[in-house]
């Protein structure tokens, strides 16, 4: 089953009043890969305070001799429930209501043409259970199409089936099917557990330049055909616009007069590592924006904090860079004042964009004109980009025999990282960034109330505020930084603002808790008028040195990292 349909239908959430719930999952990785994945019961993934505890109690039974026992099937100790029914009917039915799929049923009849890739996953399964439960009055299968429908460990024989890498679209067929089908308005892929997500759109040739410009990455086939797949940042402020024009009157400018009228307030949850976009979404249109630690446990605890406040507040969407979100019906659903599910699903999002795309299409228009009308809106063109490392290759970083190797580089990384958050590194961060220190001068350090942070300290788990170091240039810019948490691997963030207070540029740079990866994420912003997304590369690419990227490489025969990111980013923008 889905992972979203496992943590609803066993929690008060989902209205059976269970303490939470736990699935065995892979994710986006291959079968050997396979974990234990636990969800509380408000529903969302169990944050790392929860988890110290279940670990906590499972060392103790340990060391007593204890054992977990499981009841033989059938017993009276378990009963055996239809999840992805429950969640169907209590949930997706919440949010897309007969009359909200209209315009959906409506490109249906006239032949429009939709696509969702299950990638060999639960996804196919369960898709074609929701539309059965939400069009049950419309031949749906003559539109909507299912590709890898059925669960295949194999996965088709992608290596690494993660759905928000672009070549995974090619890779399972999606792609192809695309260009096979001309009148398929959007396609989605999911994982092989359905909670992250794929997208891409078919656009004419003489469209490319333009969503180049706009940040939008574009790929040209066989026989003039050419695609855009959206990043995940990118779909989800997508969607997170469609439901706020949605919920106030089909417009921009409806937007602008609710927000003007006052009374409900819409709030937006992503992460640390998240595009720029949404915060610009956030600030246009006069939402409350709200940033946590990496890892959609943390913004389901924090959907679950701010829907416990009962103030008739909406939760529009909770997004997270990886590849996972949420959307939710405009209202609460029960007396608890519940506005949105707190974990991911790609099941809803297609739903959301297939109904988009359908209306778009009533319209006259497709879904890369929505996107370009809502980043115009923003002022500013955001280009990002983010970069892998297993170190030091990835053949030592997937050899348990080589753990001890792979884990010491790692952490040689994370040192020179760390240490550039020391005031006396403060001179060497300033000529990374570009600056002349003698040109900066320190500010005041500050507690950055809108990001919340889950750590632990002194044996207790708490929520704060990261405080952050700051410093003013001569030329107006501001520097602003922090530690993403008490541990070397939480990373830091570097800010960059313009003298007007704008985002000009920003990097997170952390490291997997699991795994021997280090991982960058950076992005710039430029003006409508003159955009230079290859400053990505001369903004970071001397960071990047300062770390050591440029003494590894993914295996033998590719270029080192930096040289890596160097290339993609010229391939991806080079034409903006």
């Amino acid at each position: 089953m889905p992972a979203t349909a496992c943590g609803w239908s066993g929690t008060t959430a989902g209205s059976r009043g269970l303490d939470g719930g736990i699935q065995i999952t892979a994710s986006h990785n291959p079968p050997n890969h396979n974990g234990v994945k636990s969800s509380t019961s408000y529903g969302g993934v169990d944050t790392d305070d929860i988890s110290d505890k279940i670990a906590d109690q499972l060392r103790a039974l340990l060391r007593e001799g204890g054992e977990i026992p499981f009841a033989a099937l059938p017993s009276p100790q378990v009963e055996e429930v239809d999840a992805k029914d429950i969640y169907g009917r209590q949930y997706l039915a919440a949010t897309f209501p007969p009359e909200a799929l209209q315009p959906l049923r409506d490109a249906i009849a006239g032949g429009a043409g939709f696509l969702f890739d299950g990638l060999h996953g639960v996804g196919g399964m369960a898709m074609r259970q929701y539309l059965d439960m939400l069009l049950p009055d419309v031949e749906w299968e003559r539109s909507i199409h299912l590709l890898n429908a059925l669960p295949n460990s194999s996965i088709g024989g992608i290596e690494k089936p993660d759905p928000s890498d672009p070549n995974t679209l090619v890779l399972s067929g999606a792609i192809a099917h695309l260009a096979a089908h001309p009148e398929v308005l959007v396609s989605v892929t999911a994982d092989m557990d359905a909670d992250r997500i794929g997208t891409a759109v078919l656009i004419p040739e003489s469209e490319v330049a333009r969503a180049r410009r706009f940040g939008l990455f574009v790929s040209g086939f066989e026989g003039g055909i050419h695609a855009v797949r959206f990043t995940p940042n990118q779909i989800f402020t997508l969607i997170a616009y469609d439901r706020l024009v949605t919920a106030t009157g089909g417009s921009s400018a409806g937007i602008r007069a609710a927000m003007a009228a006052g009374g409900r307030q819409y709030h937006l949850l992503t992460t640390i590592a998240s595009s720029v976009l949404a915060e610009q979404l956030a600030r246009t249109f006069g939402l409350q924006f709200h940033l946590t630690a990496v890892g959609f446990k943390n913004l389901g605890k924090l959907a679950w904090q701010i829907d416990g406040r009962k103030s008739g507040d909406v939760i529009l969407a909770l997004m997270e860079e990886s590849g996972g979100a949420q959307v939710g019906p405009f209202a609460p659903w029960d007396e608890a004042g519940d506005t949105i599910h707190r974990d991911k699903d790609t099941c809803a999002l297609a739903l959301a964009l297939f109904n988009l795309a359908a209306r778009l299409k009533a319209e006259g228009r497709g879904v890369l004109d929505f996107y370009l009308e809502m980043a115009e809106q923003f002022g500013s063109l955001a280009y990002f980009e983010r970069l892998d490392a297993y170190l030091p290759s990835r053949e030592v970083a997937e050899d348990p025999q080589r753990g001890e190797e792979a884990n010491q580089v790692k952490a040689e990384m994370l040192q020179r990282l760390v240490a550039l958050t020391e005031p006396e590194s403060s001179d060497t961060l300033l000529r990374l960034l570009g600056y002349d220190p003698s040109e900066a001068q320190a500010e005041p350090s500050g507690e950055l109330e809108e990001i919340s942070l889950l750590v632990k300290t002194e044996g207790e788990w708490r929520t704060i505020h990261p405080v952050a170091s700051r410093f003013r240039i001569a030329s107006g810019e501001r520097v602003e930084l922090y530690r993403a948490g008490p541990f070397p691997h939480d990373g830091m963030r570097i800010t960059v603002y313009d003298a007007a207070g704008a985002i000009r540029h920003w990097c997170l740079v952390r490291a997997s808790g699991t795994e021997a990866v280090v991982r960058a994420y950076m992005e710039v912003v430029e003006p409508f008028d003159r955009p230079d997304p290859l400053r990505l590369v001369t903004q970071f690419e001397p960071l990047l040195r300062h770390l050591g990227l440029d003494q590894y490489r993914i295996d033998e025969k590719s270029a080192d990292y930096v040289a890596q990111f160097r290339e993609t980013v010229q391939a991806k923008y080079g034409d903006a």
